[in-house]
Parts: structure tokens; sequence; C-alpha cells
């Protein structure tokens, strides 16, 4: 890549904590760029703006996850096939609810257990932590899935000039729950922009790191949580602020995913 960026906040709204950046990591290839907290969209947010406009590809991931070592050259190969697309490695189809007299939407959710789910290259340890999910791997012969929404914690990548960061930031005129739901604001910003998303079959599913992992083990055995930073396993629990946003942008999804 040209660029490895890492937006860090100085200070964490949601703790007070203090992001103090080590001398390793300011001595590594990542570029650092301090930026004021946003919630998750933090880690786009200024990235966009930098780029306003352009062609620029951007990979948008979380702190949390390892990559395969070709996740960039797979990355690659998939916008040249779909370069009109946001392409990820994850996405789900949400549920809907369609008016069949005049083809309109009555209602559009997320729920796990009802909803389908889209893997690229998923490793079987990975695969076991959607027991719960309609989880299904894009087959070569399938090739691409149309999805709703791209799963921040799992990696996408858009084009800079796909969406407008102005409209992404815009949370004073939006319910308080988008604050929490960067991946349904980015999603619906894709859709009203007439952007298609895309899960590729060869696109590799990131892995989380050890502490994640054990985070989610924990809340998923013990229905509880502990002190964490993840949102999946705090305030975003029970999907209850991604259906918020969900319906708040259901002018933009359409009958079916494009």
């Amino acid at each position: 890549p040209k660029q490895i960026r890492a937006n860090i906040p100085y200070v964490l709204k949601k703790t007070g904590k203090t992001y103090d950046i080590p001398e390793w990591l300011l001595n590594s290839p990542v570029t650092i760029y301090r930026a004021e907290d946003q919630g998750p969209a933090t880690k786009y947010l200024s990235t966009l703006q930098d780029f306003k406009g352009t062609k620029q590809r951007i990979l948008i991931c979380d702190d949390d996850v390892v990559f395969d070592q070709d996740t960039v050259k797979e990355y690659e190969k998939a916008i040249q096939n779909f370069p009109e697309s946001a392409v990820a490695a994850f996405g789900a189809e949400f549920k809907r609810k369609v008016n069949t007299d005049n083809n309109s939407l009555d209602d559009i959710y997320f729920q796990e257990t009802e909803c389908d789910i889209y893997a690229g290259k998923i490793h079987p340890i990975m695969a076991m932590f959607f027991p719960h999910k309609k989880l299904e791997s894009i087959s070569e012969k399938i090739n691409s899935k149309s999805i709703d929404m791209v799963y921040g914690a799992f990696t996408y990548c858009i084009a800079a000039d796909m969406v407008n960061p102005d409209e992404l930031a815009l949370f004073d005129t939006m319910p308080k729950e988008a604050y929490f739901v960067d991946d349904v604001v980015m999603s619906a910003n894709l859709s009203a922009n007439n952007i298609s998303k895309k899960v590729i079959h060869h696109l590799p599913v990131p892995r989380i790191t050890y502490s994640s992992f054990l985070s989610s083990v924990f809340s998923y055995l013990f229905h509880t949580t502990h002190e964490s930073e993840a949102l999946s396993q705090t305030v975003n629990v029970e999907h209850k602020n991604d259906n918020v946003m969900i319906r708040h942008f259901k002018h933009v999804w359409g009958t079916k995913p494009f």
C-alpha cells in the first residue's frame, strides 16, 4: 500500500482514557494521525476528508484484526474486477418486509438469526464464531454476492469519491445511535450514492486478535460483558443501535441489495 495510516484520538470520550503513542509505533511504518474521537468512524473520517473527491482506494479496518499475507493483493484484484463497487470480505443482507401491492418497503432490520450473512475466504476457526448465524461462504462459482451492509469489524474497501465524508459525520442531524454504528452509516451513504456493495469470494476474512477472541468467548458463554472498548461487546451487543439507524435510512436500501 501507499500508506498504512492509523487515526488515533487524543482521548477516548467513552472512558476518558488518554491515548499515548508508544515509541515503537512512532518509529514503525505506520503513519499516525491524531484526530477528535468521533466513535468508531474515527478510523476513516479524517482519511476520507484528506482524499475527498478522489479515486483513491482506501482499505478500512479495525485495529484488533490480523491480515493474511496476501490481503492487500487480493483486494487489488477485487478492485480490478469490480471498479465501481465497494468490496468486502464479510457482509450482511437485511431482513425486509415488502409491500407486494406497490413493491415498497414496510420495514427493514438486522437480526443475526434471520439475516443472510456472507463471507469470502474464512478460516474454519473464524467460522466457528458464527454457529448461530446464517453464514454462507461465497464459492468461486458464485464469485460475489450483493449485500446491504459492509462489516466495519472485518474490513472493506471503497474509493474516496464513493461517499461524502461531511455527510458521514453529521451526527447532530442523525439519531444518537449513529455514533456507535459506523458500518451502517457508511453502508447507507454508499446506497444513497448508488454504489453497490459486494462480498467477493477470494477476499480473506481477517482473524481477530487473541484479546478480542477471549472477550467474544467470555460474552458468548456467560451472556455478559466485561470492561472492553469493543462496541460489539458493549453498546452494540443486541443490535438496537444498528436497527435504529437501518430504519432511519429506510429510504436508501431498496427492496433488495444491488
